[in-house]
């Protein structure tokens, strides 16, 4: 019985970790989060998204790097300081998209191709919202 209520209590921080995880951006942005120890895997990652800003912005989506314990923002890896909800992200992915309500969407610990990305949040019911409003 101790276990168990262990195991919720864990569940329970764990899921209000995630839920608290964006509330700079949350309703506003999708987070796409990069975080390696060097810029290799980072480079492939933001080759996908190359001659692709206007799709990231239509999709407000903005981007976190973190190299080592250096932090960048943007497509162009403007220095800046890590977001402290962005602090409490899984440390064992690579790649972290980040929903417009702060549910983690995608995790992964390789280059996601942009057409995933794209698939992923063009499905998303808020994204769903977004197009069918601008149809009118």
């Amino acid at each position: 019985m101790a276990s168990r209520n262990v195991i919720i209590v864990l569940v329970l921080i764990l899921s209000s970790i995630t839920t608290m995880a964006q509330k700079d951006f949350r309703w506003e942005n999708r987070i796409i989060y990069l975080q390696s120890p060097s810029f290799d895997l980072v480079n492939a990652q933001l080759d996908q998204f190359k001659n692709r800003s206007a799709e990231l912005d239509e999709r407000k989506m903005i981007i976190f790097v973190k190299v080592g314990n250096s932090v960048y923002e943007g497509l162009k890896l403007k220095e800046t300081t890590l977001p402290t909800s962005l602090k409490r992200i899984d440390q064992a992915y690579f790649f972290t998209l980040i929903g417009l309500d702060g549910g983690v969407k995608i995790q992964e610990n390789e280059v996601v191709a942009f057409s995933k990305l794209r698939n992923t949040v063009d499905a998303m019911p808020m994204r769903q919202s977004e197009l069918r409003s601008q149809e009118n």
